[in-house]
């Protein structure tokens, strides 16, 4: 997710529960339950809202997972980038789906690259013959499942995804 997207969507999230607290506050005044402190504290909310949409998203921690007969066992960040952007091909990268907010955290971390410029690569690579991109699935789950049942693959998933049937090699935060 790029990170105007985030932005609009922490917004739209923001903005509808601001909505709701002061519906809640209106009617909580109305009985007289909170009284004339209902107004300020619906304010205060409203400032604690819009701090918390201002502040960064927090990241979950991004595990890379390979088949667990692989005789891997760790695997630096700049290693992993290698599979995922065509440079090697030992292993077989299994990617998620480009509209995963978890392939984007991924590629920034272990790339340094957004999603524009990932393509970019994949482009370039497809345009001259050189290589085709990883394949994609929409889940952890069939990633996972994908990974588990090829010895040379590798992927990468959240890590409260991982389960026994993958080996992580990598923890990217």
């Amino acid at each position: 997710m790029n990170p105007h997207a985030c932005f609009t969507w922490w917004r739209a999230a923001l903005d509808g529960a601001a909505a709701a607290w002061s519906a809640a506050g209106a009617t909580l005044g109305a009985v007289g339950v909170l009284g004339a402190a209902s107004a300020v504290s619906g304010a205060a909310m409203l400032t604690s809202l819009a701090a918390l949409a201002a502040a960064p998203p927090a990241r979950a921690e991004t595990a890379v997972i390979v088949n667990v007969r692989n005789t891997l066992t760790r695997m630096p960040a700049e290693q992993a980038a290698q599979f995922f952007l065509g440079r090697s091909t030992l292993l077989t990268p299994i990617d998620l789906a480009e509209s995963s907010p978890v392939r984007a955290d991924f590629y920034r971390k272990v790339a340094g690259k957004d999603q524009d410029q990932v393509k970019a690569i994949w482009s370039k690579i497809v345009f001259t013959g050189k290589g085709l991109p990883p394949r994609e699935y929409n889940t952890p789950a069939e990633v996972k499942k994908a990974v588990a049942a090829d010895p040379a693959a590798i992927g990468y998933i959240d890590r409260s995804a991982v389960d026994d049937t993958v080996k992580v090699i990598l923890i990217l935060q």
